[in-house]
């Protein structure tokens, strides 16, 4: 990989890490900012039953949720821009190969190839869906 084109993957993966940390740090604020107009001992909000409670703890279970995501993709992202430094990126994290240039556009953060992202996929998928089809014990008749 070229210098130039490494000054450009540098400048992608800056910008993406970039714009998740402010999106990271303006949604803390307004879950912060929420809890401090409805703080969970109020019963309203969080504690109480009501419907609009409920409604907006789900709510905030989502943003959460979000904010986690947004978290993880940016751990991901400066794990690139660490192996950029190391000269490792690009290379897939199984079999050493080279990850191809159009999966590193699609997921610049990518760590596997096409074909050892497949492989680990399929054997981290859980137990319940790998057994699709499979019936219970509990459902089957004497």
């Amino acid at each position: 990989m070229d210098s130039q084109h490494q000054a450009e993957l540098r400048k992608v993966l800056e910008s993406q890490r970039q714009k998740l940390t402010e999106e990271i740090q303006r949604k803390k604020r307004e879950l912060r900012a929420e809890k401090t107009k409805f703080p969970e001992s109020e019963g309203g909000r969080l504690g109480g039953l009501e419907s609009d409670g409920i409604a907006e703890s789900v709510q905030d279970e989502i943003d959460i949720s979000l904010v986690q995501s947004k978290t993880d993709m940016l751990h991901k992202i400066e794990d690139a821009l660490g192996r950029l430094e190391k000269g490792r990126y690009g290379n897939c994290s199984e079999c050493g190969g080279e990850i191809s240039e159009r999966r590193l556009q699609a997921l610049p953060f990518a760590i596997r190839c096409k074909s050892c992202e497949e492989s680990f996929e399929k054997d981290s998928t859980p137990l319940k869906t790998q057994r699709r089809g499979v019936v219970p014990s509990f459902f089957t008749y004497d």
